[in-house]
């Protein structure tokens, strides 16, 4: 147990701040082959792949990448791990593999179907997806080792180009045709949601159970705050957009062709950011507010990071800091978050895994200006379950304000 609690402390690293200027900068992945998903699980560990067979894992944020054996020549579409040994990848010819020790080793896996599959998320050990070609939809109850129909014959012919679930039970996917399908049974039902758009859609996120977004060919960002229910149009735009990840309700970005790379801070409306490549951007992951990849054609790789104090903005708009910030919720231990902002107004204090999944919502209210306040955190999520040990972010948002740091469960 020292030694467990010694290594989540020591990777307790200071404060992430926003108050920092980031800019894109480019990788050298070693490879011209298109890379087409990314996934990171850590701000240091991270795989992606593409055409060819190609899986590229870095072990030390970006700064070299090592070619890992997929054992195949097929296109490699999507990627997703559930920590630093399990994760998934799929593409063309229903192709499938798995891997339980950091990608060092690929097993092929029978999913049943010789169609395209585009995306891949894996929620725990025993459960996981798969989306692609006229409407397949992939499920393992084993964490990937094994694959069935996930979903009724007939949801759609449309092909599906991503798929994203928040729990075991609740999921979206998106496609062609402005397809939007939601499910909140595991799949056992899958119901379409009217996107409002006809266009392809490329990508689909949810930071939480009713707030997500849908980004697509033809420059479609789309928002929604009833789960999916209703659709409204984020921005006008030409340019084509492949995917889109948010770390709060507010930050989120966006790439797509020729390198565009556009940013939220509010969640609805967007900034462009300078890119340092016009190749086509496919897909975006970022491991906090910070730190975040995006791969794209010709083996590009870019990483946006905070590296330099921006002095417009040097002036702190309030506090955050979390007492006892390694605790064991097994011992009814809890971390206490104080907190206060200059400016009085909307208040939110927020807990996210590294992967920006929201895990609990505990403060959304008005407060006033220059008082401390405080706020326990019992390490459970939004279902009353503890969550399993690791590094946690606790995020904090208000007017003209916004910090997170690092919180480590250990049990």
């Amino acid at each position: 147990m020292f030694w467990k609690r010694f290594f989540l402390y020591s990777c307790l690293i200071g404060i992430i701040s926003p108050f920092l200027h980031a800019d894109w900068k480019t990788q050298t992945s070693g490879i011209t082959t298109d890379l087409n998903a990314v996934h990171f699980i850590d701000s240091e560990t991270g795989w992606t792949v593409g055409a060819s067979g190609v899986i590229l894992k870095t072990s030390n944020g970006g700064s070299s990448w090592s070619s890992q054996t997929s054992g195949t020549t097929a296109a490699l579409r999507g990627v997703h791990f559930l920590n630093s040994s399990t994760g998934i990848v799929v593409g063309n010819e229903g192709g499938i593999l798995k891997t339980a020790n950091a990608g060092s080793t690929w097993t092929a896996v029978n999913s049943g179907i010789t169609d395209i599959l585009y995306s891949a998320y894996i929620i725990n050990v025993s459960s996981a997806w798969s989306a692609g070609q006229s409407g397949r939809i992939r499920k393992s109850s084993d964490g990937g080792s094994s694959w069935s129909n996930g979903a009724p014959n007939g949801s759609t012919a449309n092909d599906l180009k991503s798929i994203f679930f928040l729990n075991t039970s609740t999921g979206w996917a998106a496609g062609n045709s402005g397809t939007v399908l939601r499910t909140y049974d595991g799949g056992e039902n899958w119901s379409a949601q009217a996107s409002g758009t006809s266009e392809n859609l490329k990508a689909i996120f949810f930071i939480n159970p009713s707030t997500g977004w849908l980004v697509g060919e033809n420059g479609v960002i789309r928002k929604s705050t009833d789960s999916g229910t209703s659709w409204s149009s984020a921005l006008s735009t030409s340019t084509s957009c492949n995917s889109v990840h948010f770390v709060s309700t507010t930050t989120g970005w966006v790439v797509g062709n020729s390198g565009t790379i556009f940013k939220s801070t509010d969640g609805a409306t967007w900034s462009q950011e300078r890119s340092t490549t016009t190749q086509n951007l496919n897909d975006v992951f970022f491991v906090t507010d910070t730190v975040g990849f995006a791969v794209g054609a010709s083996g590009t790789i870019i990483r946006r990071s905070s590296d330099t104090t921006s002095t417009a903005e040097s002036v702190p708009q309030g506090s955050l800091k979390a007492i006892n910030n390694l605790f064991d919720p097994s011992k009814n231990e809890v971390t206490t978050i104080q907190y206060s902002v200059k400016n009085a107004g909307s208040v939110t204090v927020r807990i996210f895994n590294l992967q920006g999944r929201l895990i609990r919502s505990l403060v959304n209210t008005a407060i006033n200006a220059e008082t401390l306040y405080t706020v326990n955190w019992d390490g459970k999520n939004e279902e009353g379950e503890t969550v399993s040990s690791g590094i946690y972010l606790v995020h904090i948002q208000g007017p003209s304000f916004s910090k997170s740091q690092k919180i480590a469960v250990v049990q």
